[in-house]
């Protein structure tokens, strides 16, 4: 059995207390009363137990009757969401909500908006909760914040030799010569040279275009302009040569005085 702290063993599991100790192992003082323990006026009583408690008077409360009966005490916690009142020990005529994280307002009645700074980037989607927020990310990113750029090169997905560029929810691959394909895993087919020979020679002896009725027209215009223009161009250079006479008679007299 362990020991009496103030007192003697006198049967198994049986305490003699001193004078002015009590309980099972004669630890309580009865003697705590006479400290007056108990404030603004509550009466000290001395349990069986040999505890202490204090019966307070009107208008105050508390383990030592410490605490008047304020506005905290008599709204019964006004604060919501596990907030704090505080008024002074119910001193001070008013209160005031000592609040939680995530919770804000007068009696933090307000949950906070974890999401009204936009601490998710790339488009994720934010989530708000209790004082914390969860980012829902789009594909290709990763993280806390989705700030994070999976590698989709990390598998090597290009095969043959190719290289790979990292990209947004992607990637690209650089094949090498021979090669082709999104990774890279087919050839090119040989060019078949007599095909496109044959669309080469069809296209060359395909049937001239036939011409509109209006493109006809400009062209008949354009050859009579053409005709006329050469006309009165010879027109004036014969008459500039032959003057006023005609140039038969001017040309008979020239072979005429040759002859002489």
């Amino acid at each position: 059995m362990p020991g009496c702290v103030h007192g003697s063993c006198e049967l198994p599991w049986q305490c003699v207390c001193a004078d002015g100790w009590t309980g099972r192992f004669c630890d309580k003082d009865v003697r705590a009363c006479h400290s007056a323990p108990c404030l603004h006026g509550g009466t000290c009583v001395m349990e069986d137990s040999g505890d202490v408690t204090c019966l307070c008077a009107d208008g105050f409360h508390g383990d030592r009757c410490q605490q008047r009966a304020g506005p905290c005490h008599l709204l019964r916690s006004p604060c919501l969401n596990g907030g704090q009142c505080e008024d002074q020990f119910g001193f001070s005529d008013s209160f005031s909500c000592r609040c939680l994280a995530g919770f804000s307002g007068a009696r933090c009645e307000v949950d906070v908006d974890d999401c009204a700074l936009s601490p998710c980037a790339n488009g994720a989607t934010c989530t708000d909760g209790v004082n914390r927020f969860t980012c829902t990310c789009a594909a290709g990113f990763s993280g806390r914040f989705c700030s994070v750029n999976v590698d989709e090169c990390a598998s090597r997905p290009c095969a043959n030799g190719g290289r790979c560029l990292d990209q947004a929810n992607g990637y690209r691959c650089l094949c090498r010569h021979g090669y082709a394909g999104p990774a890279c895993l087919s050839r090119p087919a040989p060019a078949n040279h007599s095909e496109r020979t044959l669309r080469v020679t069809l296209s060359e002896r395909g049937s001239a275009p036939s011409l509109s009725q209006t493109q006809v027209v400009t062209v008949v215009t354009l050859a009579v302009a053409t005709v006329a223009l050469v006309t009165l161009t010879a027109t004036l250079v014969l008459h500039r040569h032959c003057g006023h006479a005609p140039c038969w008679r001017r040309w008979g007299r020239s072979s005429r005085t040759e002859k002489v």
